[in-house]
């Protein structure tokens, strides 16, 4: 996060040109401007919709694909091949000399 994210700061000036997003310029500790774009500010004008590159064509080829994918990955698959062998818990056989 921008260390200046959340402060206020008194407004110098606004600049939005007919062909740009455009700029304020705001007091920084009384002695100082800064220049901001407009479009970090609350200034800039509010989106009321969410874009998207989804189409309802790709939405749905998803749930389909998820569906078929629910068959294929099923939770509780059959077992193939043999169990392998159970663990007797025996001591090994083999002794090794300390190093």
């Amino acid at each position: 996060m921008h260390p200046l994210f959340g402060r206020r700061f008194a407004v110098v000036s606004l600049s939005t040109p007919p062909n740009g997003s455009g700029h304020v310029v705001v007091a920084y500790r009384g002695y100082m401007r800064l220049r901001v774009p407009i479009e970090a500010t609350h200034l800039a004008p509010q989106h009321s919709y969410l874009g998207t590159k989804l189409t309802l064509e790709s939405v749905t080829e998803l749930v389909t694909l998820a569906t078929e994918c629910e068959v294929l990955c099923q939770s509780n698959p059959a077992q193939s091949g043999t169990a392998s062998a159970q663990n007797c818990n025996k001591p090994s056989s083999m002794n090794f000399k300390p190093s």
